[in-house]
């Protein structure tokens, strides 16, 4: 099976994981908004702009950069919110883990924070968005050219935040 990566293990033929959550650091400021057009102060006069990116308890922490499921399906190429949520739900456990088709892949969707609806908003960072590009590859959602340009973005973005993948690894 082709992957979706650059990043390969040429002997296995398996993606390797270039992201992950410790080399970002811990949003220190949830005050503050990140995402991927750089950080905006928010304004007093508007009530959306409250403290809303607190992680709920049991959550992991927040990483810099962190997007929302909106912001997260531009990098999969939609502007409907809806197609990347559905393909969460569809394959997303009682536990709220989402796993590859051989399981070799796993992403832990706890990464939750307090927002304006009763259950609060997903947060995604980067290595999540880089593990969502290879889970739904591997279930046929998204062709490794459309995988692949999810990865580079993604790697494109951690270099603006100081993170160098250079050096690739299992997680």
């Amino acid at each position: 099976m082709d992957s979706p990566t650059t990043a390969e293990d040429r002997s296995t033929g398996e993606p390797q994981l270039v992201l992950f959550d410790y080399q970002f650091p811990v949003d220190q400021s949830p005050m503050k908004h990140y995402s991927l057009g750089g950080m905006r102060e928010p304004s007093p006069r508007k009530a959306w702009d409250k403290p809303t990116y607190v992680p709920m308890p049991g959550s992991d922490p927040l990483r810099v950069p962190h997007l929302s499921t909106k912001e997260a399906s531009l990098l999969f190429g939609t502007t409907v919110t809806t197609w990347l949520r559905s393909r969460i739900s569809q394959y997303v456990d009682a536990d709220g883990i989402l796993r590859s088709k051989d399981g070799t892949i796993q992403l832990h969707l706890k990464r939750s924070i307090s927002g304006t609806n009763r259950d609060g908003e997903r947060r995604l960072t980067l290595p999540d968005i880089e593990r969502l590009a290879y889970i739904l590859y591997s279930h046929g959602q998204l062709d490794a050219s459309a995988a692949a340009d999810i990865v580079t973005a993604c790697i494109a973005v951690a270099r603006l935040y100081g993170v160098d993948p250079t050096t690739p690894r299992t997680a």
